[in-house]
């Protein structure tokens, strides 16, 4: 857990870089990346350059990271927009073109490649303990299969 000084910090940043050194003092050596998307508003997270926090306002964002940081217990099992599980994806919604299973402890990423076609991969650690996703393999998921459909298909 984060000490509740640099949680502060991190929801009151005024600019990116006030909030990418508050990140750094939160968890030194880390690899998340905040992104504003072109000339918009909108603004994203990234962890070793995959998804981490989708599009959001800067105050959204802050908060995400605020709490992504300070959250020390799993998240449940289920499906997520993003690699945080923050954004539940749930009931009768169409799967996104990215999405995040958690499952048995291990977090998937389903990422869409076309014609009913997702690639898996897996979370993991390299080495020296910086998080890199594992190929898995492909799997076919209906373009209209919603988030109880996947459920379901998978839980015997």
């Amino acid at each position: 857990m984060a000490d509740a000084t640099l949680i502060t910090a991190i929801r009151n940043a005024p600019n990116s870089a006030a909030l990418m050194r508050a990140i750094e003092r939160a968890r030194p050596g880390n690899a998340i990346g905040i992104h504003r998307l072109g000339t918009s508003t909108a603004w994203e997270a990234t962890d070793r350059g995959g998804p981490l926090i989708g599009s959001c306002a800067f105050s959204e964002l802050k908060f995400k990271l605020a709490s992504l940081l300070d959250n020390v217990s799993e998240p449940e099992e289920g499906l997520y927009e993003d690699a945080a599980c923050l954004e539940p994806i749930k009931g009768d919604r169409t799967l996104p073109s990215v999405f995040f299973w958690r499952s048995g402890g291990a977090l998937h990423r389903y990422w869409y490649q076309g014609r009913e076609t997702y690639e898996v991969h897996e979370r993991g650690e390299d080495d020296f303990g910086r998080t890199q996703w594992i190929g898995c393999g492909t799997t076919n998921i209906s373009d209209d299969d919603t988030a109880d459909d996947f459920i379901e298909q998978r839980t015997y």
